[in-house]
């Protein structure tokens, strides 16, 4: 008998969709854009070319299913491709779609799911398109740009609505498709001419009339050839020439006859239109002239005289008076001068305050905070700041620098910037704190328990009143790199800070203990502190667990915790400055003093008891929408008017609504007048 030939392996075989490139990994696909739950289509039309060019198409479209039996040589690499394309899908989802799709084995499973999942949004996203084709007009567009923007949405469209095509297995005699085919490109045609501006009157005119009527292309190239020779209906100065006589001509028929020709109102004409020359000056009392001459004339002029039109001073309309032009960056200095006719000075003031707490609040306000890491670079403070945070890091072990490994998407980082006062205003310290972006974490991979409490606003509040009314002492801490004490138990990869270099471009950080940000940072800082404070004798309320209290005799004390931020109040300053001795020993912290400024609330002192405000929180709100110069309202809503849903286009960014909306819900801690505005806004 011949010798048994073994069968060709499929995974080297160039032409089998077995065969994996060795340069093919999670990240060797690109695909645009990112779906993110209403954008399905084009994504899912995007990663078919992208499957297509690597020949594993079939995995996706149920044309190639696993094998049945576990132990067939091809089973081995159909699996290894399905991961792959896996991959290749979770890597171009939003983090929330991939999360909820990370469990599904194979990668036709994840497709259909997500095609399933947009399919039920497909008739509104039909119905928006429609509203945008036929309200879509030329404008201040080009003729490319308008066409352009329009057979985008007719492309979407029509993966939504796609023409259906005749399968007959004979040619169709009553031609039903052709036509319907026909018209369907005929309203395509008609609807890009209808939206194009009146200067095209005339070109439209003439291809409606052709018969039969060209093709969209050939329609296109004739309006694009109409625009670049220019064959508009421009307004010709020979032309106002010859209107302004008309109309300047003596007659006995009523001034309303009297019309401009260049800005289209009647009653004077176009050599006195102020909106062409302006505002003329008064007269100049030493001025001879002929007062039986029209001004703009010369018969009386000196013969070397030159011959100049008048200068005529610019006002600006009195309609815009009422207007304010104030930049998102304009301070609250800035809004108080004589630029803003809304000044903040003058709706604002400090006169109630006591001479310390002015101090104190002024300097809130008076030193920024970085929002970038490129911005923070252009301070001195700011870098010795980064780089202590840094020296920190790298004193607790908390990252290694390694090689990115395979199949690993590292989340993300950035830098947090913050201004900690003392007690008295002065500046404690510039704090930068690295924290990590927690939302690229997958639950049950990257992390199991995230249960860490924060204190409840109503909590805080309710302390400091008691603390007002029994006249106790009430202290603020502030504790140094308070997630970095304990090591991770799960593997956890993050990108390269800004601020640190690296010898290769692809390296990451593995965390090897808890960072700012992770979801499961803020659970171990709360376990080390629980656990210290439970053996200093300290209780946990049942009704805010991030509450400690401590009674012994007739002394109390009251500890609350808000991730590294805590109040001390009570009655006996001895057991206050002994707990902190007992933090400083374990977690090294800063003793900012009496409690001034917490979690936005601004915190004043005096015998009459404790007054808290949101001031700066405010301030930063009105400069951040950009309405720090504002004319203020005495109501913030009318409460007769009704919020209902319409037909205009949707915010484009939808997180800055949701952002504000959250800011205004926080400043109704200490401003209750705003809640029913809010409410609805929300």
């Amino acid at each position: 008998m011949p010798p048994r030939v073994a069968p060709p392996d499929p995974s080297i075989d160039h032409s089998s969709p077995f065969y994996v490139h060795p340069g093919d990994g999670p990240s060797s696909v690109t695909v645009s854009p990112l779906l993110t739950g209403s954008n399905y289509h084009s994504w899912s039309r995007a990663m078919k070319r992208a499957l297509g060019a690597k020949m594993k198409l079939d995995f996706v479209d149920s044309s190639l299913p696993p094998p049945v039996d576990a132990f067939d040589p091809s089973f081995r690499a159909w699996n290894h491709c399905n991961q792959l394309v896996s991959s290749w899908l979770l890597n171009y989802v939003s983090e929330s779609i991939a999360q909820s799709v990370i469990f599904l084995e194979n990668a036709v499973d994840i497709l259909n799911d997500l095609r399933e999942r947009s399919s039920q949004g497909d008739l509104i996203r039909i119905s928006e398109l429609q509203r945008d084709i036929y309200d879509l007009k030329q404008e201040n567009r080009s003729v490319t740009e308008f066409y352009s923007e329009l057979k985008l949405l007719w492309e979407e469209l029509e993966l939504y609505l796609p023409i259906p095509t005749c399968t007959c297995r004979v040619r169709c005699n009553c031609e039903a498709m052709r036509a319907a085919r026909n018209n369907h490109l005929l309203l395509h045609t008609i609807r890009f001419l209808t939206g194009l501006n009146d200067n095209f009157s005339v070109v439209k005119s003439q291809i409606l009339l052709m018969d039969p009527l060209p093709t969209m292309n050939k329609v296109f190239s004739m309006v694009i050839q109409h625009e670049r020779q220019g064959n508009f209906p421009l307004i010709d100065e020979s032309k106002i020439s010859i209107n302004a006589a008309k109309f300047g001509k003596p007659s006995s028929s009523k001034s309303s006859s009297r019309g401009c020709s260049y800005c289209g109102k009647d009653n004077h004409v176009v050599e006195n239109c102020f909106k062409k020359y302006g505002v003329p000056l008064q007269p100049n009392h030493h001025t001879t002239s002929n007062t039986h001459d029209p001004p703009i004339s010369d018969n009386h002029r000196e013969p070397d005289q030159p011959l100049s039109r008048p200068q005529r001073a610019i006002h600006k309309p009195s309609y815009l008076s009422d207007y304010v032009c104030t930049s998102s960056k304009t301070s609250a200095a800035a809004s108080s001068s004589t630029c803003s006719i809304y000044p903040i000075s003058s709706y604002h003031s400090l006169e109630n305050l006591s001479s310390t707490h002015s101090v104190f609040t002024l300097s809130l306000t008076q030193h920024t905070e970085p929002k970038t890491y490129v911005e923070a670079c252009k301070s001195e403070n700011w870098i010795h700041a980064m780089n202590s945070e840094l020296e920190a890091l790298s004193t607790t072990s908390t990252w290694k620098i390694v090689d990115m490994p395979p199949n690993i998407k590292p989340i993300g980082c950035k830098w947090v910037y913050k201004i900690k006062h003392k007690s008295n205003g002065n500046i404690e310290r510039y704090k930068a704190r690295l924290v990590a972006k927690d939302y690229n974490q997958i639950e049950g991979l990257d992390f199991f328990d995230t249960f860490s409490p924060v204190a409840k606003l109503t909590t805080v509040r309710t302390l400091l009143a008691i603390a007002s009314i029994k006249v106790w002492y009430s202290h603020q801490l502030d504790v140094n790199n308070v997630f970095l004490h304990d090591e991770l138990q799960e593997n956890v990869y993050m990108i390269i800070p800004d601020g640190v270099f690296v010898s290769k471009p692809n390296q990451v950080c593995k965390l090897l203990k808890s960072l700012y940000g992770l979801k499961q940072a803020s659970r171990k800082w709360y376990e080390k502190l629980t656990s210290l404070l439970f053996k200093e004798g300290y209780k946990q309320s049942t009704s805010d667990y991030t509450l400690f209290t401590l009674s012994n005799q007739d002394n109390f004390t009251a500890l609350l915790i808000y991730v590294d931020d805590i109040v001390l109040t009570g009655t006996c300053l001895s057991e206050i400055n002994r707990i902190k001795t007992i933090l400083d020993t374990n977690f090294i912290i800063k003793d900012l003093g009496i409690v001034k400024y917490f979690l936005g609330l601004e915190v004043a002192h005096s015998k009459e008891g404790i007054s808290v405000s949101q001031r700066k929180y405010c301030l930063d709100l009105l400069n951040d929408s950009g309405l720090l110069g504002s004319k203020p309202a005495s109501t913030p809503l009318d409460p007769s008017i009704k919020l209902h849903n319409d037909n205009g286009k949707p915010f484009e960014d939808i997180s800055l609504y949701i952002r504000l909306v959250g800011k205004l819900l926080y400043l109704t801690n200490t401003r209750p007048d705003i809640a029913y505005a809010t409410q609805q806004l929300s």
